[in-house]
């Protein structure tokens, strides 16, 4: 199997998130037999967490912002009761990436006017234009469930399935939190997962989100090895490249993994065979590296023979 520091190598900037989620759900050092432990970026928390600091919820408009003051109108109770208008404190240190205008999700700490965020910068949400009426209803269940590991479990899911892609990004934080009250997962959520993202009715952003979520055991890692392009499958090049990432971290057998990027450069697919050819010339299996030099002369597209040729020169 590919050596770990040459995995990390192959990953994209996008999939950064997702490593750092991974290694955090790894044995702490005590039970991890040696393996080191280095401090990972910390990325934004997960809504379940911010809330907790939070006294109320609501959605509002940014009316003004000043030097030290957010002015907001427009605003609708989610949890808590906040006044139609209100302030909220600034620091210029810390700036929030709210401007005049924007429909905003406020998570607000004190008792009245002016309010503290409880979230930081990198974690303010601006509300989509055209959505509110999806997201108060979003936000409403969750706030509901949050005191209930079960029914917030429940509500991430249901994110996952929804249109918004932001929510969905704010369900994959909170499901992929190793502290979330719901951890562990049940096996057969995670396996449902596996089957989603392995859906070729499902939407594209759906089945990432599914496989993402499928990583959080290793048994389910290794369901989606198993079972990603396979006939039946949806034929989906992040899907492929999430199970690859997965099942190197997850170190699962070498001979899943081989089959699996065997199946990626035989797929008629250049997206999944471009990235079939990035991790295949680093497995223990010279068919693999084979195929690779094959690919690189041979292809009829253009991008894979750039990449084949590509990995084949960073193995040299």
């Amino acid at each position: 199997m590919m050596a770990f520091a040459d995995s990390v190598r192959t990953f994209s900037a996008a999939a950064f998130s997702l490593l750092c989620t991974l290694l955090a759900l790894l044995p702490a050092p005590a039970q991890s037999q040696g393996m080191l432990h280095h401090p990972l970026p910390q990325g934004p928390r997960p809504l379940h967490e911010i809330a907790a600091s939070a006294d109320a919820i609501a959605i509002g408009t940014i009316a003004t912002v000043s030097e030290g003051r957010i002015r907001v109108r427009d605003a609708i109770d989610i949890s808590g009761a906040v006044p139609a208008e209100f302030d909220v404190k600034r620091a210029p240190s810390n700036a929030p990436v709210f401007r005049a205008g924007d429909r905003a999700l406020l998570l607000l700490r004190g008792a009245r006017s002016p309010y503290l965020l409880a979230d930081d910068p990198t974690e303010n949400v601006v509300i989509p234009a055209g959505a509110e009426v999806e997201w108060i209803l979003a936000l409403r269940s969750f706030a509901d469930a949050r005191h209930d590991p079960s029914k917030l479990r429940t509500v991430y899911f249901d994110w996952i399935e929804g249109n918004s892609d932001t929510l969905r990004d704010l369900a994959l934080r909170g499901l992929t939190d190793p502290a979330a009250p719901f951890q562990p997962i049940s096996a057969d959520l995670l396996a449902d997962r596996v089957r989603r993202a392995l859906d070729s009715a499902a939407p594209r952003a759906v089945r990432k989100a599914s496989a993402v979520v499928a990583l959080l055991s290793p048994e389910s890692c290794a369901q989606l090895i198993h079972d990603v392009l396979q006939p039946g499958a949806a034929i989906d090049a992040s899907v492929y490249e999430t199970a690859l990432q997965g099942a190197l971290l997850r170190k699962v057998e070498a001979l899943e993994l081989s089959a699996a990027l065997g199946r990626g450069l035989r797929s008629g697919d250049a997206a999944v065979r471009a990235v079939a050819v990035r991790y295949a010339t680093n497995a223990p299996d010279a068919t693999l590296t084979n195929e690779v030099g094959r690919l690189a002369t041979q292809d009829p597209d253009p991008a894979v023979r750039q990449a084949a040729t590509q990995a084949l020169a960073t193995k040299r």
